[in-house]
Parts: structure tokens; sequence; C-alpha cells
């Protein structure tokens, strides 16, 4: 279990203190005899790499000037130091000091953290840490300032850098001893002269600024200001306080609360009896979704009042469909001196119970459910008028009831079809252009722009044998089965496509027959499809209309809408002198957009686009031959051959 409590050392330190059962650390480490002061100090050695390393350490040079020096008993012959090796993992504790993000230590030179505690008879003081951050020291700045991710909201001030340093547990060495003496060779017994330290005396810390920093005949020397002064016990207050998520068996959602010996009733009578003690509490919950091991937004929640009140949750989950969890952190705040007990807990959602929670909801079966009939009205008439339509048919109208609803429903447009290729070369098939990758350009009018493309992978004709005695029905197909019996599916397990073969095109002539197919590119798992206008400091995203009802993904056909109050910012891009556009396809989940197909634009209100359309009536009107006949008041008009 973790456990943290948070002091406000300064204004602009904040001091966390974390206890984690599942923290062990096995690393070599120094013992630091001080002579003068009879005091004793551990420290990791130098290539273990740890923050509180024995070149971090600060000595006490002269008490009175609060004058330290670096450790080292090269330098100074009143220290001695000791190697040990430590086999075993063992639990450490950690001391963050978190600063803001914008801090940057103002005028102080940097800062310094002592961590001690005392021996078992409570007469000498052991030292646990005495570690100094110096900034001008940039090695030390890059590596050992970290950068909060994300920054902590806490008291008001978001904290977004912070130092770590870690030192062996007073809680688990002050336990090692046998017969009420300390194990020989245990750090308990190595850094204590073999007393042991005290296991009822709480962990004490002094935290200061530097003030100045010295340097003579290459030896560094500090001058602090006095430290603040503050302790925790060695082992977290209050163990059986903590937090609860569970699902609510009434509903899709979960029960967040807090809870003291196992009850959130309890919960409020901690605080309540606290309270009478001189502490007034409140409780701010933040409630963190994860979707496979990516963080999402945090939600926080403040609670004055009825503490044994559950807040009620239900996630969004938006992207995984495989893990997801909440988390929760539950910070206990004291109002009096901001002083902060930490309780964390976490919730892991199962495949089936992730379709309760996804963005969209899990469907309804409407197996057996009643089809309601509908009918369109005749075009240009009322409703009355197409109820007189039914009755000249003989419809019985009492089928309608009282009860007569107007249903919109999706509606065709006339526009053209931009049949385009996911490949570089063009096809023309059936008199169909088919244009590859880049080459196709489309007109932008100044008012709302439909846009219809047909996506393929691609168009060939395959020629196949005559049958040596077809036999051929002749039907005549109605409007309404024309497009059914013009294309027949074609389902092609090796691509990701969905294949079309064309009518055969007869060759009547000959033993042989072509057929056209067509490759359409499946969109159905392209994720989200979009057009973009795109020059280097602008963009326009249009997504997908539906209201069409002629989307149809699996075969490649994708419209879109641009809005006429879009149509300047898209002139703007085409003035820019760079006219493309882009059919995107965009991963949720990763966040990573690609580029289905590319290619020109051409606003119809521009000079350009006046230009082409005068050459083109030009070229198609330079071979026109026109014969007048005045008296009769009519010409004829004919194009010569070439």
């Amino acid at each position: 279990m973790k456990t943290s409590k948070f002091v406000q050392l300064d204004p602009k330190v904040l001091m966390e203190y974390i206890y984690e059962d599942s923290f062990l650390t096995s690393e070599n480490y120094i013992v630091t005899h001080n002579l003068t002061e009879d005091m004793r100090s551990f420290a990791p050695k130098d290539n273990i790499g740890s923050n509180n390393r024995y070149s971090n350490q600060l000595v006490s040079l002269d008490p009175v000037l609060n004058k330290y020096g670096i450790r080292s008993s090269e330098n100074y012959n009143f220290l001695q130091d000791r190697e040990y090796t430590q086999n075993l993992p063992l639990k450490y504790d950690r001391v963050k000091l978190h600063f803001p993000i914008d801090f940057s230590f103002d005028d102080y030179v940097g800062c310094y953290l002592r961590v001690f505690v005392m021996d078992y008879d409570n007469t000498n003081l052991i030292n646990l840490s005495s570690y100094y951050f110096d900034k001008q020291n940039q090695d030390r700045f890059n590596s050992e300032l970290q950068l909060s991710s994300p920054p902590n909201t806490l008291n008001g001030r978001l904290w977004g850098k912070y130092i770590e340093i870690a030192y062996p547990a007073p809680s688990v060495i002050s336990l090692q001893r046998t017969n009420n003496i300390a194990n020989s060779n245990s750090i308990n017994y190595n850094i204590s002269g073999g007393i042991g330290i005290s296991n009822t005396a709480p962990v004490m810390m002094e935290f200061g600024y530097i003030t100045k920093k010295d340097e003579i005949n290459n030896i560094i020397t500090y001058l602090l200001r006095a430290p603040y002064q503050t302790s925790v016990p060695q082992t977290p207050d209050y163990e059986n306080l903590s937090i609860t998520i569970e699902p609510n068996s009434d509903g899709d959602w979960f029960d967040i609360y807090g809870t003291y010996n196992g009850t959130s009733a309890e919960f409020n009578t901690w605080i309540q009896l606290e309270k009478k003690s001189g502490k007034s509490y409140y409780v701010e919950y933040v409630i963190t979704m994860f979707e496979e091991n990516i963080k999402g937004k945090s939600m926080n929640i403040v609670i004055n009042s009825d503490f044994n009140e559950k807040v009620e949750y239900r996630p969004i989950v938006k992207y995984s469909s495989t893990t997801s969890a909440i988390e929760v952190v539950m910070r206990v705040i004291d109002k009096v001196d901001s002083s902060i007990i930490t309780r964390r807990s976490s919730y892991g959602l199962l495949p089936d119970e992730i379709s309760k929670y996804s963005r969209s909801l899990v469907r309804i079966n409407v197996d057996g459910t009643k089809t309601p009939k509908i009918y369109n009205l005749r075009s240009g008439g009322s409703m009355f008028d197409a109820f007189d339509g039914l009755n000249n048919r003989k419809f019985n109208l009492d089928i309608f009831g009282d009860d007569i609803q107007t249903v919109k429903v999706p509606y065709p447009l006339l526009v053209n079809m931009n049949s385009i290729l996911a490949k570089t070369e063009s096809a023309v098939v059936g008199g169909t252009i088919w244009r590859g990758f880049g080459k196709l350009k489309i007109i932008v009018d100044p008012f709302d722009n439909i846009f219809k493309f047909t996506l393929a992978k691609d168009v060939r004709t395959v020629t196949y044998q005559k049958p040596s005695a077809p036999t051929t029905t002749s039907t005549t197909p109605t409007a309404s089965s024309l497009s059914e019996s013009s294309f027949s599916t074609v389902s092609d397990t090796n691509t990701n496509t969905n294949s079309r073969l064309a009518s055969p095109i007869q060759n009547n002539t000959g033993g042989t027959y072509n057929k056209v197919i067509i490759d359409y590119f499946n969109l159905l798992n392209a994720g989200t499809i979009n057009l973009y206008f795109k020059d280097h400091s602008r963009s326009i995203i249009t997504s997908l209309y539906r209201k069409t009802g002629e989307i149809d993904l699996k075969n490649g056909t994708v419209v879109f809408k641009l809005d006429k109050g879009k149509v300047n910012d898209v002139r703007q891009i085409y003035e820019s002198g760079i006219n493309m556009f882009y059919i995107t396809s965009t991963n949720e989940e990763t966040d990573e957009t690609t580029v289905i197909y590319e290619g020109t634009f051409i606003m119809s209100d521009s000079i350009d686009y006046v230009e082409e359309m005068s050459d083109i009536f030009s070229s198609e009107n330079a071979d026109v031959e026109i014969i007048r006949d005045d008296q009769k008041e009519t010409a004829i008009v004919t194009r010569r051959s070439i």
C-alpha cells in the first residue's frame, strides 16, 4: 500500500513523505562518522546513481554561522567513512520536494534537506540524508529537478517540479533486532554504532535555502538560511483510513467513499472526533480514467460536510475495448495547517463492464418490435393532396388513425460523382474516368458545396471465354432495378476491398467477353473520415454529411458538405497558392491521421476558373460553321470533322 503525507514547508515548497510497502531497493552504502559531533550519517555510494548519494551530502563546519561543506573525508579529517554491502532488497521511504512550475529558486543558490532519527537510547542523532541541491550545477539541475507529469494542484497552487530522495525506511530498519540487540552487520547496527535506531521516535526533517556559495582552493562551502523543522511518524497515521470504489447495485455507476475501520459511517465519526481535537478536515477526491494505460482527464470533487455520503461516478470509455481502470486519490486536508493525508485506490474494468460505459452504449435488442410504415408525400403537394391520391387508389386511410407523424428521412442529392483511385495512375472504364492520386480537381462554389467521392483501390478489365451455347434471356429492366442489375457484388477475401463486377461487355464477333472488376476501398475500419482544405497556417475540416443517406463506407462512397460560411476561409487558402484538398483517416486510439486521397481544387469565382472556362469554350467552338438564312430567320450550325 502507498500512503503520502503532505507538509507545507514554505509558500513555494511542498513536502510529500511517501510510505510504500512495495518500494524495495538494494544498494551499497557508506556510513560517515563525524568525530567532532559524534554523529553518524548514511549515504548510498556515488556509483549507485541515487539522488541521496554520498557526493550530494553536506557536513556542518560552523553551527553558529550555519556554514556547511560538501561531505568528503579527503577534505575534512574529522570525517571517517566505512563502506558496506547490502545484498537483500529493503523497503525505502521517499521524500518529494514539490515546487511551482515556474520556480527557479529566485536569488537563492539552491536548497537542502536533512532527514534524521534518534538512536535506540534517544540520545544521539543519526542522519539518513543531508541532501543539498545547487542550481548552478547544470548536470544536477537537469537530472535531479524533474517535471511532474501531470502537475499536481494542492492548496490552490500548481506544483510542476520536484526533487526526490530515498533512504531505508526507519520503521523497517529499527526492527532489525534480536533479543533487544541490533542485528550484527545490519543497517540498523552499522549506522548507529551497534546501538540501533529508535522505533518510537518520529522521523525529523529540516529544510532551508542556500544563501551563499564560496569556493577557495577548489573547496566549496555554503551558507544556509535558518531551516524549517517538521516531523512525521515512522509508520503512516490512521492506517485504518482507506478509500473504496465499488459498482452500484441499483444502476450503472460507481460509488466512491472514504472508510474508517471498513465503514463510511465511522469515516464521518472519525472526522467529527478529530474536529474536537482541533483538526478541521475536508475531503478531496481526484478521479482519473485510464484506457490501455493512457491517462485521461481528471475530475476533482470536494466534500466539506456529510462525509459518509457516497460520490456517484459514471465513467465514459472512449477508445479502449479491452482494458480500462478508474483511479481515485482521496486527500484528507487539514484547514488549519494544510497538512494532507492521502489514500489511493483503483478499480479495473473487465471487458464485459467496458461495454456498459463505452462512448456508444450497448444496443437494445429490437427483434420482434413493430416497424412503422413510412409514406412519402407527393412532391410539390400538401399532406391532404397525398391523402387524396391514396383515396383514388382505394387505400384505407383508417390505418393512419388520429396520430399522424411526419418523419424526416435521408434524401439523395443531385451532385457529381467523383470517381477516384488510391493509386498513382488513372483509369477509364465504361466511360467513367477514375482519377489517380492527386489528379482530381474539384470546383468550390461560393455557396454550400456537396462533394461525393467513390474511392477504389483498383479498376481492371478481365477477359473471359464465351460459353459455347450461351442462353440469353431478354428482359427490360425497370427504372428501380437498373442500379441493382448493373453490378453484382463479389467478396474478395485476400484484400480489404469489396469488388463488384460490372455488366459484361459482349464481343459478338469473337469468342470472348470482358468484365470490369472494381475493387472498392472498404472504409468501415478506417477510423474517422474527414475532408481537409489546408495550407501552412490554416486548416478547414469537414466531416461526413450523413443526412444524404448516400454514404456507403463498405463500397468506398463518402459525402462531405462544405458550408458556405467556410467558403471564404477556403478561398484564403486558395489565394495563398496552395490549392490542395485531402481525404483523411484518423485513428481515435492513437490520434494518427493518414491521407487516403489528395487532389486540387479551384474557386468558381476566381479569375483562373473564368479563364479556364473561356479556353474550354474557345476550343469547343473553334471548328463550328454557321450558315444564316435571313429571309427564313434560320441558321444551320455544323461542326467540321478534323
